[in-house]
């Protein structure tokens, strides 16, 4: 039976969407181009959320590969992009509201920068949240195992108790080869709902 509901962040509970934000300091098409590849696409930005790579580094290493016009740019969006009020995804505040009136048990399990502890209460269905495990902080990132094993560890779960819903099919995968069960979310509330349905999750 499943009691405890795990959820990703970035486009499940608010979408992450890079070229809003590179839009807030240019809207000229080869420096939208040159900062979406260099500052979100690049080994820096995994490395944030790995915890392997400090947020001045990270800007070091990036404005050596773009011109000196971008450099506060990409400062800005290293810096202060979890700042930016993104937007909700629709019905999830909901939709964990009847999850934790249903009894259900919700945790987060996010690829994330340090900084998720700051802006972690701006996020839908936050107040019923019991706990959260953010990759920079513990140093490992979906889709590993590790990760996985240490969010059932850290909470005290078991495995055949848990669904995990997250937009990356590899990492829903990557959860199911921990014995957790999951579901991949492609922004139709609609559709998870039945899903969860399906897995007899009560979710109405």
């Amino acid at each position: 039976m499943i009691r405890n509901i795990i959820f990703d962040m970035g486009n499940v509970l608010k979408y992450f969407i890079p070229l809003k934000l590179i839009a807030k300091y240019t809207e000229d098409p080869e420096e939208t181009k040159l900062l979406y590849r260099e500052v979100f696409r690049e080994t820096e930005w995994i490395a944030l959320d790995a915890g392997a790579i400090s947020t001045e580094d990270a800007i070091a290493s990036i404005n050596q590969r773009l011109p000196e016009k971008l450099h506060a740019y990409c400062e800005g969006l290293i810096r202060s992009w979890w700042k930016d009020e993104f937007d909700d995804v629709e019905g999830m505040d909901e939709l964990i509201g009847k999850l934790h009136e249903n009894g259900y048990h919700m945790y987060l399990l996010s690829n994330a920068t340090y900084n998720q502890a700051e802006y972690a209460d701006r996020l839908p269905g936050w107040r019923y949240f019991e706990g959260r495990i953010t990759s920079a902080e513990v140093k490992l990132l979906k889709p590993s195992r590790a990760i996985y094993e240490l969010c059932l560890s850290t909470f005290g779960l078991k495995a055949e108790e848990c669904i995990f819903i997250d937009d990356s099919a590899a990492n829903v995968f990557a959860a199911k080869q921990c014995g957790i069960d999951g579901i991949v979310f492609h922004d139709d509330m609609e559709l998870l709902k039945r899903r969860l349905s399906e897995k007899g999750i009560r979710c109405e």
